[in-house]
């Protein structure tokens, strides 16, 4: 034999040892593909053990979130079609003590319902709401799972009125309340219940919203503002929840409870704290918007707290060409609340010239339609401030078909 032959040997060996783990990779793929397809490979899950059926969910939701979390679109379709669903709700009822297995499950429930109504009706007659609350009630205080949980029961709601009118007589309101108290230090989790209150909250389903308020989440809701002012991810999703309670329906009620409750002191805190954080931004202003809308004499309030400044300020933190849509999120809500700011009358206008925020005004009149409108009747109206106010504007580079004639 060749003196070198022993060196041979191993090599042999890695080759194949190699060859069968690709081989192994490549049947476990082909697994994963068919159990998101329209057959009968996901009823097999039923004798996976825990780690496979949580290896199986992981993959497949990464898969159905690359194709778009809100969208509707085939990945969800197959998903609707191969028994996907029954199978993820049966094994969480099964393995209800299995953290990995109804965290993961929730998981890729979630992402193959998300924005699909007809998907989260579907889910719902299978029992969806009642599966996820029993991960809640078997493990109160298991932080990542309950806030999994809320998230997920959100989703379930958001486009889907009857999943939001099953959620309140299960009991399931109570329980958020419940999980706001066992984990009211854990900023992580409180923003997770307050995505699932936004779901439950935001889509014309009045008793929920009544039972809310009953139950003080109001006030509840602007103390966690104030007392996590690092956790910009809880402000910013604080306020739809509270912007909803006023609007949806239109109740004038909560609408002065929320601002006697502190609400404008702590959007506006927020919007200082992160000038640049694109969502926290757009809330803030639409806040800004829905609650001076009907009631000029809180636009004086919003103007005396500081607002115009800090309109001023985020406005000017994005760049059309830079964020493109994220500009146009955030200008519009921007533009919308200036107009509506600016019935107040003269002292509004003169406090908009002051922190320039006609300039910003201007940056939003080329591109969204709805932007456009809001920002030139803004400028219109604080144009009407005397001959002055004209000159200045249209010399910060304010169009002509945004000021009034001469």
């Amino acid at each position: 034999s060749s003196p070198n032959s022993h060196l041979r040997r191993p090599m042999l060996g890695t080759l194949t040892w190699r060859a069968c783990a690709v081989v192994g990779i490549g049947v476990l793929a082909v697994c994963l593909h068919n159990w998101s397809k329209p057959d009968k490979d996901w009823g097999k899950l039923s004798q996976a053990n825990d780690e496979a059926l949580v290896s199986v969910c992981q993959v497949v939701a990464r898969r159905l979130r690359a194709a778009g979390f809100w969208e509707d679109n085939k990945e969800k379709e197959y998903m609707m079609a191969s028994g996907a669903l029954a199978t993820i709700l049966r094994e969480m009822g099964r393995r209800k003590d299995s953290l990995a297995v109804q965290f993961e499950c929730m998981d890729l429930l979630a992402v193959s319902v998300a924005g699909v109504g007809r998907h989260q009706a579907a889910a719902g007659k299978r029992g969806a709401l009642e599966v996820v609350l029993q991960a809640m009630r078997v493990h109160p205080h298991q932080a990542m799972l309950v806030g999994r949980s809320a998230t997920t029961l959100g989703v379930l709601c958001d486009h889907c009125a009857n999943n939001s009118e099953a959620f309140a007589k299960m009991g399931a309101v109570e329980l958020f309340f419940e999980a706001l108290r066992d984990h009211g230090d854990n900023p992580q989790t409180l923003f997770e219940l307050y995505c699932g209150f936004t779901g439950i909250t935001c889509h014309n389903v009045s008793e929920n919203n009544q039972k809310v308020v009953e139950l003080g989440l109001i006030e509840i809701g602007i103390q966690h503002m104030y007392r996590f002012p690092a956790a910009h991810s809880l402000r910013e999703e604080v306020m739809p929840v509270l912007n909803c309670l006023s609007v949806v329906p239109w109740n004038e009620t909560n609408r002065q409870r929320i601002i006697d409750g502190g609400y404008m002191q702590a959007v506006l805190s927020a919007m200082r704290d992160f000038p640049g954080d694109q969502r926290l931004v757009s809330k803030g202003l639409e806040s800004i918007r829905d609650f001076s809308i009907g009631r000029p004499d809180w636009g004086v309030k919003w103007r005396e707290a500081g607002a115009i400044p800090v309109m001023a300020e985020v406005m000017a933190n994005f760049q059309p060409l830079k964020e493109g849509a994220v500009f146009w999120n955030v200008h519009t809500s921007g533009a919308e609340g200036a107009w509506v700011l600016a019935h107040e009358g003269p002292v509004c206008w003169a406090a908009m010239r002051r922190a320039k925020l006609h300039k910003q005004l201007v940056r939003s009149l080329d591109g969204d339609q709805q932007a456009e409108v809001a920002a030139c009747n803004a400028l219109r109206m604080i144009a009407t401030d005397g001959p002055e106010a004209r000159r200045e504007l249209y010399r910060d580079g304010v169009p002509a078909r945004c000021l009034p004639a001469e």
